[in-house]
């Protein structure tokens, strides 16, 4: 996805739709790599001085002028991916918790008995694969088997973002990061009104915006219990969220210059 051709970043997004939506289970086992991959298309590090003396490194919005698109259609090409990958993470959640209610429900004996398989046995014909509970004409079609990946076999240790720690990290990185994005395309403040000042690209990328940051707000509930994750994206970014997204809607800008245009009357 990183890749220094752009050509090949924009085709590792269009393979990324295909696996986003025939198995998006083998994607989200990786999501510290991706998400890191995701940041690093649309944004580049910086030292920043902001906090007393102390440096440290911060992200801000990237340009390239040589790209085919411009550079809020790129960001709104990877945040529309990183939306469905989000959602794929919300969604993979949710099941396991439903599928842990349903267990405890049916009692002790639904619990189900992992198959291991070994690819080298099956594909030299020494090891039957058998991918419903009963044979016949008529299996089951709740079945138990599952494509398990390999990060989950290799390391155990990749948590991604059911990880409080790593979620957090990500949210203090990409926040800001939309934030930018949200300003870059909300309409400039001193613009004079010819009919609608939101062009349609500008409003989709908005809407992506919001929907990534309500699926982390998804996310964030779910460790709010043990780490206080809600409270802490209030005390962070809520007030953020409230001078970017509401103080300067669209039709604000209105209701300024009809002011303006009776103060320059009276005058």
């Amino acid at each position: 996805m990183t890749h220094i051709s752009e050509g090949i970043q924009e085709d590792s997004l269009k393979v990324l739709d295909v696996l986003l939506e025939a198995y998006p289970t083998l994607l989200t086992d990786r999501s510290s790599i991706l998400l890191k991959n995701f940041v690093e298309l649309i944004s580049h590090q910086q030292l920043s001085k902001r906090l007393k003396s102390r440096e440290k490194l911060s992200w801000m919005l990237s340009v390239n002028p040589n790209r085919r698109v411009t550079s809020q259609q790129w960001r709104l090409n990877v945040l529309t991916r990183l939306k469905k990958f989000l959602q794929a993470v919300v969604d993979g959640s949710s099941e396991i918790e439903d599928e842990g209610l349903q267990e405890q429900k049916d009692g002790p004996r639904s619990a189900r008995t992992p198959i291991c398989i070994s690819w080298k046995v099956h594909a030299n014909n020494q090891q039957h694969i058998q991918l419903f509970e009963n044979g016949g004409l008529r299996p089951k079609i709740n079945s138990s088997f599952r494509l398990r990946s390999l990060a989950s076999v290799m390391d155990s240790a990749e948590k991604g973002l059911s990880s409080a720690e790593n979620l957090k990290g990500f949210i203090e990185i990409i926040i800001p990061l939309l934030i930018e994005c949200w300003i870059e395309a909300s309409p400039a403040q001193s613009a004079p009104i010819l009919g609608n000042l939101l062009e349609s690209e500008s409003q989709q990328l908005m809407q992506q915006v919001l929907s990534i940051i309500h699926l982390l707000w998804k996310l964030t509930k779910r460790h709010d219990e043990t780490y206080k994750m809600e409270l802490w994206l209030r005390m962070n970014y809520l007030v953020d969220f409230k001078h970017h997204f509401m103080r300067h809607f669209p039709y604000s800008l209105q209701e300024t210059v009809k002011h303006k245009k009776k103060d320059s009357c009276k005058g």
